[in-house]
């Protein structure tokens, strides 16, 4: 990855790996690809909107998040925030998790 595929703001890295990105103001938006890192969960999705005026970070097209050995899908992903950290997260329209059992030491 290059240093242009990647906007930082706070806690979040996001990539835009072939996308666009966009800022109106109290909204940004990404897509074509959008990939989100923390140091708590990874997501990616087709496209992304970002209101900073509800704080709510909305995933559409095939959305995925996972952390450590838990990974779950839907058709949207509603990401609710405060202070740079996730609330709560709601998958909406046919949710689906997937949990592998951690490695025994």
């Amino acid at each position: 990855w290059s240093s242009e595929e990647f906007g930082v703001q706070g806690a979040y890295a996001i990539s835009f790996a072939t996308g666009d990105f966009a800022d109106y103001g109290h909204d940004k938006k990404a897509y074509n690809r959008v990939r989100i890192f923390r140091k708590d969960a990874q997501a990616i999705c087709d496209s992304l909107v970002s209101s900073t005026t509800d704080s709510i970070i909305h995933m559409y097209i095939d959305p995925v998040m996972w952390n450590g050995n838990n990974q779950i899908a839907a058709k949207q992903l509603d990401a609710y925030t405060q202070n740079q950290q996730i609330l709560r997260a709601e998958f909406l329209e046919n949710p689906i998790m997937v949990s592998t059992p951690r490695a025994s030491a």
